[in-house]
């Protein structure tokens, strides 16, 4: 049987597969045939059927009577349930199970009566959509790194697996989740390895992004403002702040710390000491799991978790007298370029953080203040660029804006 090599780096595919694969191409010569292929599969794999049974799954009736709570009560900013709060989970979901019951007519319903038969379906339609999407990025991303028909067959196998299918026919938080993150990641593989001629941005096109942005991060910001009402809430907030600095800048360091202690002449023993290292740490986790409940239940809050911070400070302790035996590795950059790094980046997240503080401030003075953070985060990073230039994220950044 002959063979046709596609590329001399992976294995050669043999001539019948070749044959077919040259028989899907002919017939997907245009853009739209394979679109509408990819979602019409989709449409006949969800649409049909869709609301013939009912809310079986235990969160579905749970984010149903919740979505349902948000139309009796008129509000769709504090979710409810049984008589409490309900926010732990996203409200995307719940807000499309809210649409469905608007679309189908269910808050027009009498009290006590049954809903319409329409109603399931209606409450699942968003999420059927959102995995119909999620098979046209799955397409897209085939589709730019290999071709067209290597797209098609991405799609139709992610729309031959049960769970995929299980998944997007339930109204459930999962769907939504990996759908639209699927969706993101094939417009980023779409930009990374677009073959186009590179152009500058179009005014459309950056406000568009600025928008993005603000959309994203400013009503988080002004809800927490709004909330802060006390100094404990503010001291609240500075707690989870270092909370969120020593898991997300200082403890990827503490594992890349026990790296440079390894050089040529004991790099054998790396393996050995980071499985130790990682056990330690597990190990722990584990106890604090058990240890910690009991410890809140028979001595109160402060114990249970002032304990730890004891434990803590004790290891910051011991960590730190053992200075002078570590290897240090000098920061890169360091000394007057990394402070002007870390006070560019500072000034630069300030212009959107000050909200946890400002939230309650006249609209012309906080657009002052982020202005000014703005202005002085940019005159910090270009004196750092005249002194050395550097290609980092606000390097990245700046280049975009000038060149758009």
């Amino acid at each position: 049987m002959n063979q046709t090599v596609v590329n001399p780096d992976i294995s050669p595919v043999s001539g019948e597969a070749a044959h077919w694969l040259n028989w899907l191409d002919a017939r997907l010569d245009r853009e739209r045939t394979a679109l509408i292929l990819v979602l019409s599969m989709g449409a006949l794999l969800f649409l049909p059927f869709l609301g013939t049974l009912g809310l079986w799954d235990p969160w579905e009736t749970h984010y149903g009577e919740v979505a349902r709570a948000m139309i009796a009560r008129d509000d769709y900013v504090y979710p409810y349930w049984e008589s409490a709060y309900f926010f732990s989970k996203p409200a995307l979901s719940l807000w499309m199970m809210a649409l469905g019951m608007f679309v189908t007519g269910a808050e027009s319903s009498a009290p006590g009566e049954a809903l319409g038969s329409w109603v399931v379906w209606g409450m699942r339609l968003p999420f059927a959509l959102i995995a119909i999407a999620m098979m046209w990025a799955v397409y897209r991303i085939g589709r730019q790194i290999w071709g067209r028909s290597a797209g098609v067959l991405c799609a139709l196998v992610l729309a031959s697996c049960p769970q995929f299918i299980f998944i997007g026919k339930q109204a459930i938080t999962d769907g939504p989740l990996v759908g639209l993150m699927t969706c993101g990641m094939a417009c980023f593989v779409v930009a990374v390895f677009d073959d186009e001629e590179d152009r500058p941005a179009t005014l459309r096109e950056r406000i568009l992004s600025c928008a993005g942005i603000l959309m994203a991060v400013l009503p988080q910001l002004l809800l927490i403002g709004r909330e802060m009402k006390s100094t404990k809430d503010i001291i609240l907030l500075v707690g989870v702040g270092l909370i969120a600095l020593g898991s997300g800048g200082i403890k990827p360091c503490v594992s890349a710390n026990v790296g440079d202690q390894f050089g040529k002449g004991n790099w054998h023993l790396v393996e050995r000491v980071f499985q130790a290292f990682y056990w330690i740490i597990n190990f722990g986790s584990f106890f604090a799991t058990l240890a910690i409940p009991w410890l809140r239940k028979e001595y109160g809050n402060s114990v249970a978790f002032g304990l730890p911070g004891v434990l803590m400070l004790i290891a910051t302790l011991i960590f730190w007298m053992g200075r002078h035996k570590f290897v240090h590795a000098p920061p890169k950059p360091g000394g007057k370029l990394g402070w002007m790094d870390t006070l560019s980046s500072t000034l630069l997240f300030l212009a959107i953080g000050h909200l946890f503080f400002t939230a309650s401030w006249p609209a012309w003075q906080i657009l002052l203040v982020s202005v000014a953070f703005l202005v002085a985060g940019f005159m910090v990073f270009q004196a750092r660029q005249r002194i050395q230039p550097d290609n980092g994220f606000l390097a990245v950044m700046f280049h975009w804006f000038k060149t758009s």
